[in-house]
C-alpha cells in the first residue's frame, strides 16, 4: 500500500482558516498501482492548459466542480479503491505561548534522551545526530512546527487507519508492504531531520495507542512479527527506515492524488465550495475517525519531564 500524503494551507500563526495534511491509503499489490495510476492519468489528461502552470502541472485550486467531481468519478470511486484519512488544526486556536511550549518541551525530551544515550555509552554517532535534531527543532518558526505537529499526527493516524481498513477489507498483503511518500515542496532541503523527527514522534504515539491487530493473529503472524517488538512499540526501521520518502509530487502521481483530495476537503471546511465532493469522500474514508483536528492542550511542564526521567531510569 501506497501512503501518500499532501497539505492544503498556509499554516500562519494568525490564520482562522482550517489547514491539513491529507493521506490517500491506494492499493499497490497485484497490479492495482498500475491500474490507479492509468485512470489517474486518464482524468490529468482531461485538464485544459489554462488550470496548469509552467511545469504542466494541474493546479488544484482552478479546479472547478466538474473537474472535482471526475476525479471523484474516474479515480476515487473505480476500483481499485482508495481510502483517506486527514489531520487538520486552525493556527488561531493554538496561542503562540503555548505552541512554543510544547516546541521546548520536545527539544527538552531530545536532550533527556542524549543524556541517556551517553550514560549507556551509545554509539557516538547517534548522540551527535540528536543533538543536531534537536538545535534544528529549535530553529524551527511558529508555522514550521504546526507543520510537524499536523504532519506527524496524520502519519500515524493513516498508518493505524490502514491497520483498521486492511483487516476489516482482508488486505492483509497490502499491510506487509507499506511506504509513505511525502509532497516534499512544503519543507526545506533538511529532509533529514524532517523524516527523523517523524520517525520518533511516530514510536511514540504507537506506546499510546498500538496498532490495531486481530486477536486471532498469533505471534508469528507476518503482521506482527514486521511491526511490533515486545514492549517496545512500532519497529522504526519497517516500515519507515527506507520506505518514507519525501517526493516531488510531478514524479509520484499518488500525491497528486492527495493534493486534489485536500483541496476539497479545504474547499469544504473553510466555506469557499465542495460540500457535495466532500461528502462523497466521506464515503471513502479509511476508517470511521477518519478527521483529527488538532487543538493544543496546556500541560504542568515539570510533571511531564519528571514522568520521562523516571522511564529512562
Amino acid at each position: 500500500m501506497i501512503i501518500a500524503i499532501d497539505e492544503s494551507g498556509n499554516f500562519e500563526k494568525n490564520s482562522n482558516k482550517l489547514n491539513l495534511f491529507v493521506a490517500a491509503h491506494i492499493q499497490s499489490q497485484n497490479g492495482n498501482l498500475k491500474i490507479k495510476r492509468k485512470q489517474f492519468e486518464n482524468w490529468e489528461n482531461r485538464i485544459p492548459v489554462n488550470m496548469r502552470d509552467k511545469k504542466g502541472e494541474v493546479k488544484g485550486q482552478l479546479l472547478s466542480d466538474v473537474e472535482l467531481m471526475n476525479f471523484l468519478k474516474i479515480v476515487v470511486y473505480q476500483k481499485p479503491e482508495i481510502r483517506f484519512t486527514y489531520t487538520s488544526l486552525i493556527p488561531q486556536e493554538n496561542k503562540v505561548e503555548l505552541i512554543n511550549k510544547h516546541k521546548s518541551f520536545e527539544i527538552l525530551q531530545l536532550q533527556l534522551s542524549i543524556e541517556n544515550f551517553k550514560r549507556v555509552n551509545s554509539r557516538k554517532a547517534n548522540i551527535n545526530f540528536l543533538d543536531q535534531l534537536a538545535k534544528w527543532l529549535n530553529k524551527r518558526n511558529e508555522i514550521e512546527y504546526l507543520k510537524l505537529l499536523c504532519l506527524k499526527n496524520c502519519l500515524y493516524n493513516s498508518f493505524y487507519n490502514s491497520f483498521i481498513y486492511g483487516i476489516t477489507t482482508n488486505l492483509t498483503e497490502e499491510l506487509l508492504d507499506i511506504e509513505f511518500k511525502i509532497d516534499r515542496d512544503f519543507i526545506s532541503n533538511e529532509d533529514n531531520y524532517w523524516k527523523m523527527y517523524s520517525l520518533r514522534s511516530i514510536q511514540e504515539l504507537t506506546k499510546k495507542r498500538p496498532l490495531p491487530m486481530l486477536k486471532e493473529w498469533s505471534v508469528n503472524h507476518p503482521a506482527r512479527k514486521k511491526y511490533t517488538i515486545q514492549n517496545k512499540g512500532l519497529d522504526l526501521n519497517i516500515p519507515f527506515k527506507d520506505n518514507l520518502k519525501f517526493l516531488n509530487s510531478k514524479e509520484h502521481f499518488e500525491i497528486r492524488i492527495a493534493d486534489i483530495a485536500a483541496i476539497m476537503y479545504n474547499r469544504h471546511w473553510n466555506g469557499t465550495g465542495a460540500k457535495a465532493h466532500y461528502e462523497r469522500l466521506r464515503l471513502k474514508s479509511a476508517a470511521k475517525k477518519e478527521h483529527h483536528h488538532l487543538r493544543l492542550n496546556d500541560f504542568e511542564f515539570e510533571y511531564e519531564i519528571n514522568k520521562i526521567k523516571k522511564e529512562m531510569h
